[in-house]
């Protein structure tokens, strides 16, 4: 099975993460602007066969607010970067997910987020996707993986 987590913004983080033997492997990573988003995701799918999409959910917090309706490319953009993968990916089941999820999974799942956040995009894609495959059960945590070796 192979992935592909998003993390959509001005800055977008892409990871299409392939799975053997319940193990998930990093096949390939990039952070792009919203303005080269169409371009990378056509050379991610002119690439692999992505069997499902996961994408980090748009929610604006009432403490967000401001700053979702501004930026240097306007008022939405988020929304615009998860319409550009919905329309590549349309004849793929796509799932999305609460950003709340990062905090726990990057702890499960060992690939935490740095404390810049300018470089944080694929890892946070990383973990979107990895919750969901954890979720379904076909993947082992990092934890489960190392108690294997051991019996």
């Amino acid at each position: 099975m192979i992935v592909l987590g998003v993390d959509p913004g001005e800055m977008n983080g892409l990871c299409v993460v392939k799975v053997v033997d319940q193990i998930p492997y990093v096949e390939y990573q990039s952070m792009v602007s919203y303005d080269n988003l169409v371009n990378e995701t056509l050379y991610i799918k002119d690439r692999w066969e992505i069997d499902r999409v996961i994408i980090e959910e748009y929610k604006i917090l009432p403490h967000m607010l401001r700053a979702h309706t501004g930026g240097k490319k306007g008022k939405g953009i988020t929304m615009r970067a998860i319409g550009v993968v919905d329309a590549i990916y349309h004849s793929s089941p796509r799932f999305y997910q609460p950003a709340s999820i990062l905090d726990t999974t990057q702890l499960q799942s060992e690939m935490h987020l740095p404390n810049n956040h300018s470089i944080s995009h694929w890892i946070s894609a990383y973990n979107h996707a990895w919750r969901h495959l954890r979720d379904r059960g076909l993947i082992r945590s990092p934890v489960e993986l190392r108690a294997s070796e051991i019996t």
